[in-house]
């Protein structure tokens, strides 16, 4: 969670919770902090470890997995219309097109966010 979500959170329970039930909240908040996880450590064995490369290997054979090229690419290409949608107006956020520009002549907010005019259309 990001520290507005929590802080926004905190806000919710001190407005809402009495003394005592913020007591027994953090009581039990604690108590399941403290407690040890239980995770299953086993080591693998070796023929364990053997058959999931052979899976793997097999999977690539078949041509059941993305090439490293084209997984990176495709990353960088979503994080870069991220970036782009990103700084837009709300509205605007769902019009952006598939090949990365926003619908502009469409949003009047992001027209005005741009600096371009809101009342005529632009050229492109």
């Amino acid at each position: 969670m990001s520290t507005a979500t929590l802080n926004n959170l905190l806000e919710y329970l001190y407005g809402t919770l009495s003394r005592n039930d913020m007591r027994w909240v953090a009581d039990h908040l604690i108590e399941h902090a403290n407690r040890e996880e239980n995770y299953d450590l086993t080591p693998y064995t070796m023929e364990e470890i053997n058959a999931m490369l052979d899976a793997a290997e097999a999977d690539i054979a078949a041509g059941r997995t993305t090439p490293h090229e084209k997984a990176m690419r495709e990353l960088d290409e979503k994080i870069a219309r991220w970036k782009q949608e990103s700084h837009l107006p709300q509205c605007c956020r769902g019009q952006v097109k598939q090949n990365g520009l926003p619908h502009r002549g469409r949003c009047h907010l992001y027209r005005s966010h741009v600096g371009l005019p809101t009342g005529t259309p632009d050229a492109s």
